[in-house]
């Protein structure tokens, strides 16, 4: 079969560049190097070439960008130049664990993010970042722009969620919450609080450090980064030749086996349906 095209961006990089200054350093010729024998070769199967490439890929696998690229170069790239679009565009990526004064327990995704550039895990890598990302723009929310709602900053707000004695989280009704939120703000007073209003009325948060605008992240236009990356990227010898072809093959061979669906619904809340091979569902 026809080789596939490999690392194409590097090699089109490296035509444009003629310049003595080289655009990489000898990471870059590493590249060139791997996309010509791979151009010249010729093989059987899909497979045959991709157990080849991700061999290879793992070898030269490299996010240490400061010493592989130019800033100059980066800086003429993002350059427009004679009314044309620059070659590229930087974008700074960023969430909310990276707020100045952010507190407790980061994202998930964040700790996976750092885990990508952190010096240990590029001594020998497991967390690897691939390619393929892509940007999505998300206009902000018209409703929200003219009905937001401003949390002033000492302000309670009412919890959604209400901790029973056994650990438990117990949602609150919307009603209570609208009640208590104008409890909050003197617009009603307690004699005119339900029974159940009052069992709740103890539970809420108060607002630090400054105003908190609702729902703030849809009042903004947004530009939204999605990337994929690679866990456990080169694992340890166990004997085996795929793990994942090791599961298929026994969820291939066995009847007994049930599959759980998680999905994140309103208020928060995790629905759970499980079904067997038939798709039926068992429990849900």
């Amino acid at each position: 079969m026809p080789t596939p095209s490999l690392f194409l961006w590097f090699h089109q990089i490296g035509e444009y560049y003629t310049s003595p200054k080289p655009l990489f350093q000898e990471g870059f010729y590493a590249f060139l190097c791997v996309n010509r024998y791979f151009r010249d070769r010729e093989f059987k199967t899909r497979k045959e070439f991709e157990d080849l490439k991700n061999e290879y890929a793992k070898e030269i696998y490299s996010v240490n960008f400061k010493k592989k690229i130019s800033k100059q170069i980066l800086i003429d790239l993002t350059t427009s130049t004679n009314g044309e679009r620059p070659k590229i565009y930087l974008f700074k990526i960023h969430n909310k664990d990276f707020n100045p004064g952010s507190t407790g327990t980061k994202n998930l995704h964040t700790l996976y993010w750092e885990m990508l550039f952190d010096p240990k895990n590029l001594e020998d890598v497991q967390f690897k970042l691939n390619g393929g990302a892509e940007l999505f723009y998300r206009e902000a929310s018209p409703t929200l722009l003219k009905n937001n709602t401003v949390h002033k900053k000492g302000e309670k707000v009412p919890r959604k969620f209400f901790e029973l004695p056994d650990g438990t989280l117990d949602p609150v009704l919307a009603q209570s919450i609208e009640n208590l939120n104008a409890y909050y703000h003197g617009k009603m007073s307690k004699n005119e609080l339900s029974e159940t209003d009052l069992k709740y009325i103890d539970n809420y948060s108060v607002i630090k450090h400054k105003d908190r605008v609702k729902d703030d992240r849809f009042t903004r236009d947004k530009i939204q980064f999605h990337c994929s990356i690679t866990l456990n990227f080169k694992p340890k010898p166990t004997g085996k030749k795929n793990i994942n072809d090791e599961v298929l093959r026994f969820l291939h061979k066995n009847n007994d086996v049930h599959i759980i669906g998680l999905d994140r619904g309103e208020r928060h809340l995790i629905y759970l349906t499980m079904i067997n091979k038939e798709g039926k569902i068992v429990d849900g």
